[in-house]
């Protein structure tokens, strides 16, 4: 059965909020998410629990019937089912196609839906991200030292000839100055 939208009314704002994050975890496995893994995609679910009626369609409940009924005079048609649930399923199922592989890949294998040999090649690649992730971080810090030793190279070369600069001037300074003078 259909989750509806939780009456929130005169209620707290934390109690609102909390009866509606469960309607929508209702919903999501109603249109077929996994709210533990597809948590990127809660915002349909949500999107469809309070989605409004399309014009024409009315909510009945019939006498016997637990399950509320959905009307339209229109075209003279009930069902029980929401009029926009399967609007949301095909939506469900696009998103999913634009998906990258490895997030399908990884879903497949929480689940338990790899074979062993998907389950072995996802070990696998698993474990070349990390190895490459590690290098990636050593090269990091050995560009930095790198970096830190030149940088610390160059003062200690500019510091040492700077000086000597600075000595040749100042004992050649009064020659210059002489110069001058006499020019």
């Amino acid at each position: 059965m259909r989750p509806l939208p939780p009456d929130v009314k005169g209620l707290s704002a934390k109690e609102a909020a909390r009866r509606i994050k469960n309607a929508t975890l209702e919903y999501a496995e109603y249109i077929g998410l996994e709210p533990d893994l597809d948590k990127d995609l809660l915002w349909l679910a949500q999107e469809g629990l309070m989605a409004a009626l399309p014009d024409g369609w009315v909510l009945k409940s019939m006498k016997g019937l637990g399950d509320p009924v959905y009307y339209n005079k229109d075209l003279k048609k009930s069902m029980f089912e929401h009029p926009t649930d399967e609007k949301y399923r095909k939506m469900l199922k696009k998103l999913r196609k634009k998906e990258p592989q490895e997030m399908k890949i990884q879903r497949r294998l929480q689940t338990g839906q790899l074979t062993e040999e998907e389950q072995e090649k996802a070990r696998k690649k698993e474990i070349r991200r990390k190895r490459l992730k590690l290098v990636q971080h050593w090269l990091q810090r050995i560009a930095a030292v790198s970096a830190f030793a030149c940088i610390a190279y160059g003062v200690a070369y500019i510091g040492f000839y700077g000086w000597r600069m600075q000595a040749m001037l100042s004992r050649d300074a009064p020659i210059i100055h002489q110069v001058k003078l006499a020019g």
